[in-house]
């Protein structure tokens, strides 16, 4: 679920503001804001384990 920001005024927020959210909220308490943080998809875990692993078997015969 992505949370709707226009919901909440825009700050500044305290921290009984943030602990009140619901917990599938994705949002993070920066300065007084809320602030929308990204959360990696399954192609970018993806991509990630790939560049490790090529990485590793690279890097490890050097």
């Amino acid at each position: 679920m992505t949370p709707d920001v226009g919901l909440a005024p825009s700050g500044p927020h305290r921290w009984e503001d943030f602990l009140s959210l619901d917990d599938d909220d994705r949002r993070e308490l920066i300065d007084g804001h809320f602030l929308e943080i990204e959360v990696p998809n399954e192609f970018h875990e993806w991509i990630v384990t790939w560049l490790v692993t090529n990485l590793t078997v690279w890097a490890h015969p050097r």
